[in-house]
């Protein structure tokens, strides 16, 4: 009776393992965005959050599905060439300490609640909102983040002291 408990639970492991799971690193998504493959780029509406030069997250909505992810405060899609220059920015604003993100730009899946990858969010921030729907919709919030580097302020201005 012991052996078959194991054997359940095992199995129960493995299913939720292979499952996919909302907001895990998608590790083959992640590196064909760094790769710029341009196959896998050309599958999804690509949308910015933050501005040209400091955008905050990347978000993938997969075309000719019936789900559409950004809430109405995201912009237009991105064209391919500004897309491209956004994965290189966010990598740069992980290497400029000023940001804070405590990741690498990195792809996490975006599971809607039918267990089903219906795009992916490009960010090394460690929050994103969403509302996930039963029948399988799925809203993406956008993300805000203002520079810091801890001891200046929000945006790292030297503090004066004393009159």
């Amino acid at each position: 009776m012991k052996a078959l408990s194991i054997l359940i639970a095992a199995l129960i492991f493995l299913a939720s393992a292979s499952a996919p799971q909302n907001l895990a690193v998608d590790r083959r998504a992640t590196e064909r965005i760094k790769a710029f493959d341009l196959d896998f780029i050309r599958s999804f509406d690509v949308y910015s959050a933050g501005v040209r030069e400091t955008p905050h997250a990347l978000l993938f909505d997969k075309k000719g599905d019936k789900y559409h992810l950004p809430c109405f405060l995201w912009e237009e899609p991105l064209s391919e060439e500004e897309v491209l220059y956004a994965i290189r920015r966010l990598e740069d604003q992980y290497q400029e300490r000023i940001w804070g993100f405590s990741f690498p730009p990195r792809a996490l899946q975006i599971v809607n609640a039918k267990g089903e990858v219906v795009g992916y969010i490009y960010t090394g921030l460690d929050c994103i909102l969403m509302k996930r729907e039963k029948d399988g919709r799925v809203t993406v919030f956008l993300p805000d983040v203002t520079p810091s580097d801890g001891d200046g302020g929000e945006w790292g201005l030297p503090q004066v002291s004393g009159p």
